[in-house]
């Protein structure tokens, strides 16, 4: 008895699988403009005249969609290059300023300086909840998120 289930089960499992892997595979259409102007030229019984026109417009809606796309590639190159210009830029600023600094302090105090910038940095980014962890004002916690924070905020407001 139980060897007969097993059998039809199995029976139904495969007679299905095999159903649900039906090989059918869609066609793929072929999107050349010949191809589309043929087709709409035996669905719509377009005359020679009517064919020839709506393939010279097909055309030249292509090409005016290849220079706009050529266009945007180039705006998008010459865009990249003003922002690799401003981010060297940005740098070189930023090194003259810590070549500045560096001449200001004295090695130590440079050195200090240098593990403030990297705590900050650290303390400054974004935690998993989304909120900035960096020190409160009022009860010097690293990891107060702030709460405090609004309330000092206000208080200087109303000085």
């Amino acid at each position: 008895m139980k060897l007969k289930f097993i059998a039809a089960a199995l029976c139904m499992t495969f007679g299905l699988s095999l159903f649900a892997q039906n090989n059918v595979t869609p066609t793929k259409k072929d999107n050349s403009p010949k191809c589309n102007i043929e087709q709409l030229t035996k669905d719509l019984n377009l005359s020679d005249k009517q064919a020839k026109e709506l393939n010279a417009l097909q055309e030249e809606r292509r090409s005016k969609r290849d220079a706009m796309r050529q266009q945007r590639s180039e705006e998008k190159d010459k865009r990249q290059a003003e922002a690799d210009t401003r981010r060297a830029e940005a740098e070189k600023d930023k090194a003259a300023y810590q070549e500045k600094v560096k001449s200001i302090l004295t090695p130590e105090q440079y050195t200090k300086y240098q593990e403030l910038q990297k705590q900050n940095r650290r303390d400054g980014k974004k935690g998993k909840d989304g909120k900035f962890h960096k020190d409160c004002r009022q009860c010097d916690k690293k990891s107060c998120k702030g709460e405090n924070r609004t309330k000092v905020d206000s208080q200087e407001k109303s000085k």
